[in-house]
């Protein structure tokens, strides 16, 4: 019994971890557009520089520009209802 506990403990920990990873991946990926955004750059050179799809950036592009206030993780949260967690995996 104990052995099964440490097993499904071990596996919530590592999902709770990837979890962690495709957050950070996100918020960093929010950031890198917000600059770009500052610089002027369309969604289509935006997805080309950053090396995602441009239906990811362009959604991206719209929260920050309907919440122009909101910070890097306020965006993340809005997203993640929006982008599947399948298209935020690996993400620079």
């Amino acid at each position: 019994m104990c052995d099964a506990l440490m097993e499904l403990f071990a596996d919530k920990l590592e999902e709770r971890r990837q979890d962690g990873r495709q957050d950070g991946s996100l918020q960093r990926l929010v950031g890198q557009v917000r600059k770009k955004i500052a610089k002027g750059l369309s969604a289509e050179l935006t997805a080309d520089c950053l090396e995602e799809t441009v239906p990811v950036i362009q959604r991206i592009y719209e929260a920050i520009q309907q919440n122009p206030e909101a910070e890097d993780l306020e965006i993340c949260e809005l997203l993640k209802s929006v982008i599947p967690a399948k298209q935020t995996t690996g993400m620079v």
